[in-house]
Formats: structure tokens, sequence, C-alpha cells
């Protein structure tokens, strides 16, 4: 589902900051779509695509 990448040298960081954004920008509607059909409450959805990428970002390293 989702790539993980591994990076080294100084621009590490900066690739690993691009690449979040690109899954980020990918995914955070359809997930946002998702969540609001299943709560029903938009303001409960935008907490969870928070969540999801808070998890991925955790999971990366």
């Amino acid at each position: 589902m989702f790539r993980v990448y591994s990076f080294q040298g100084p621009l590490a960081n900066q690739k690993k900051i691009e690449v979040s954004k690109k899954t980020r920008k990918l995914y955070s509607q359809r997930i946002y779509r998702f969540a609001v059909k299943r709560l029903g409450d938009p303001t409960e959805a935008e907490n969870v695509v928070q969540d999801t990428f808070l998890e991925i970002h955790r999971c990366r390293g």
C-alpha cells in the first residue's frame, strides 16, 4: 500500500518530506471522504485524517 523509501545523505530529510507531501496529497481526500461517510461528522473525519498521517509518520520513523 505505502512504499517506504530509504534515503541517506544530506538530502535525506528533504526527500522524506517530499514523499510525505506526495503521500498526503494522494490519500488525504480519499481518507476524508471515507471517514465522513462512515462517521457522518466532518470535524471528526478531519481528526481521522490527521491521526492517520501521524501514525504513518510514526511507523516510517
